[in-house]
């Protein structure tokens, strides 16, 4: 990963193989342990007043500001692997029950 001033990333780019391609973006800065731990301190404060947990607070949160997908899953499929989701509802479809899952793109995931 190159990261630098556009000169800087241009000479470097200028040295690579032309026979791959490279993609360019914007490097944006995460938050640091800091920012994350007085997040955690703020919810968990929020949360003794909503009288509701940090984690599920956390995810209300995600749920109205982060970007999500639905997908469909078989009825009967265990999902495992996603960290922030919901089901929504269910849909028949050729004679088959699916649910319709929605993904949520965690906070500590977005650019």
């Amino acid at each position: 990963m190159l990261i630098g001033t556009p000169k800087y990333l241009i000479k470097k780019l200028l040295e690579l193989p032309e026979d791959k391609e490279y993609e360019i973006k914007e490097h944006k800065k995460k938050r640091t342990l800091d920012q994350n731990s007085y997040y955690w301190v703020l919810l968990g404060k929020l949360s003794q007043k909503l009288r509701i947990a940090p984690e599920e607070l956390h995810f209300e949160l995600i749920k109205r500001s982060c970007p999500f997908t639905e997908i469909l899953v078989p009825d009967e499929a265990e999902l495992r692997g996603l960290e922030y989701y919901e089901e929504r509802g269910k849909l028949k479809k050729n004679d088959r029950l699916y649910k319709i899952i929605r993904v949520y793109v965690g906070s500590s995931k977005l650019k």
